[in-house]
């Protein structure tokens, strides 16, 4: 893993709620409200990670030119840094299982 993947997985992982939000992007496509009620994290906090999570490329919004009912999905970035987090839960699973044999 590279140290750029390192640094924006622990910047995903500072926040529980930015870490929530971009999990929940796993293979949707969803409106902030949509995110909100999945997640229990209030709209308000929802928009502002996600202006976090566009700024470092991980998220993209398709409809920028509308107000109202805008849709986000992961970016390509964005889904290569979520299938390594994943895969460092695996190992991390895998890890524990091991040693308690």
């Amino acid at each position: 893993m590279k140290d750029s993947e390192k640094i924006i997985i622990e910047f995903i992982k500072l926040s529980k709620n930015r870490e929530k939000i971009f999990k929940a992007l796993d293979g949707e496509t969803l409106k902030p409200t949509n995110i909100s009620k999945k997640t229990n994290i209030p709209s308000n906090n929802v928009s502002r990670i996600l202006s976090q999570l566009r700024e470092k490329n991980l998220v993209r919004l398709l409809n920028p030119e509308t107000k109202r009912g805008r849709l986000y999905e992961l970016t390509d970035y964005g889904k290569e840094i979520l299938d390594l987090m994943k895969s460092q839960l695996r190992f991390i699973k895998f890890r524990k299982k091991k040693k308690k044999k």
